[in-house]
């Protein structure tokens, strides 16, 4: 049974349409996606909803309802004159939390990625954070815990149960597949893309253990779903629009920038990671995560040090950017053979901070260094749609 990607018919000759759609914490990103000439068509960018202002400090949360207008706004700017049959691709990254039911009904804000509420003190002088590390202590929890970020929505959870204020009988969710349960009025499900750091790869399904021994156990939790099928329909007028379950992020910026099995790629952008395509089995397993075209890849996170998502260009001086350069090979050298790889893909950064960071990175490496397109997101989306 195919795993990461189904193949389907392509259904160019029916008329049917593609449209992508990227969503991160600065934009929405949409495009039509033209399989016959593999070029992004009528491509548009739109801010990503503003926080809601008057919350403290360490809350960022936006409107789910602000979130959904954007995006139909871009459906409709970019498919209004199409009479065909629509299908929607989605990707975003993963993390964040809304609470839905069981029709798609935002229960609570949008808790975004950059909500640190997490990191707030409790008891002990711990934060929300240490107390669920503290909980996944055990070594089989250990792919858990390094995944562990601010961000995650386990850890959002996790402080809304230990502060009593997550409700009951709510479906936890990211952002993207909010869009489709919403729209769709259906429960949500989730692709094993979006599972980082919420899944054991090994079984594709939830960590129920580590839930459980969290306190998190009685958890209503989304459907996983393994392959690129619709998941959702909603009739516009005299067409239907088809939604394909959103995909993570980091996997359609390396299938947009063909990531080769000798390449490693640096992702300094919100959750910075390293990542390799997975040569072979064995004691990498635990770094292994769901790719596409029946593929894995080896992906661990890098210090939130390493992120220049927040930097201005004036900060990236030659110094710091040596200095990203030397966390990023010391990181490397921890669970790959650099011996192996042939250059390097950075992706994340300001197409500005270029010259600065290849110059730093060939000169530690000593290896040819390459950066992601700006479309790179839309243009996998665009490989997957022509599957």
């Amino acid at each position: 049974m195919p795993i990461y990607g189904l193949k389907v018919p392509n259904l160019g000759v029916l008329g049917l349409k593609s449209l992508g759609i990227e969503i991160n914490p600065q934009s929405i990103r949409a495009a039509l996606l033209d399989w016959e000439s593999q070029l992004l068509v009528k491509e548009r960018t739109y801010p990503f909803p503003p926080h809601i202002s008057d919350s403290p400090e360490s809350i960022v949360e936006v409107n789910p309802a602000a979130v959904v207008q954007s995006v139909l706004a871009a459906i409709n700017e970019l498919s209004g004159d199409i009479e065909s049959d629509l299908e929607i691709w989605i990707s975003g990254r993963a993390g964040g939390l809304v609470l839905a039911d069981e029709l798609g009904r935002a229960k609570s804000n949008f808790m975004s990625w950059k909500d640190r509420r997490a990191q707030q003190l409790t008891v002990m002088n711990k934060s929300h954070l240490d107390r669920l590390a503290d909980q996944w202590s055990d070594p089989r929890f250990s792919q858990l815990r390094r995944e562990l970020n601010a961000s995650s929505m386990f850890a959002m959870l996790y402080t809304l149960a230990d502060a009593g204020t997550l409700p009951d009988g709510v479906l936890p969710l990211t952002i993207h597949d909010f869009l489709v349960s919403h729209l769709c009025r259906q429960p949500g499900r989730m692709h094993c893309t979006l599972g980082i750091g919420l899944l054991d790869f090994q079984t594709n399904d939830w960590f129920y253990k580590a839930l459980e021994r969290a306190g998190l156990g009685d958890l209503w939790l989304p459907e996983i779903t393994l392959d690129l099928g619709y998941v959702g329909e909603v009739k516009s007028g005299n067409r239907i629009i088809h939604f394909r379950p959103p995909v993570g992020e980091l996997q359609t910026i390396l299938l947009g920038n063909r990531l080769s099995a000798k390449e490693i790629n640096f992702h300094l952008g919100g959750n910075p990671r390293i990542t390799t395509i997975q040569y072979g089995n064995g004691a990498l397993s635990q770094l292994s995560i769901p790719y596409f075209e029946q593929q894995r890849l080896i992906s661990a996170p890098l210090s939130e040090s390493v992120s220049i998502e927040a930097e201005s260009l004036e900060s990236l001086t030659k110094e710091k950017c040596r200095e990203l350069a030397e966390q990023c090979e010391s990181a490397a050298t921890r669970f790959i053979d650099l011996n192996r790889f042939d250059s390097i893909l950075i992706s994340g950064c300001p197409a500005e901070a270029a010259g600065q960071l290849s110059e730093s990175f060939m000169g530690r490496f000593n290896k040819s260094v390459r950066f992601s397109e700006i479309n790179a997101g839309l243009m996998g989306l665009l490989k997957l749609a022509q599957s």
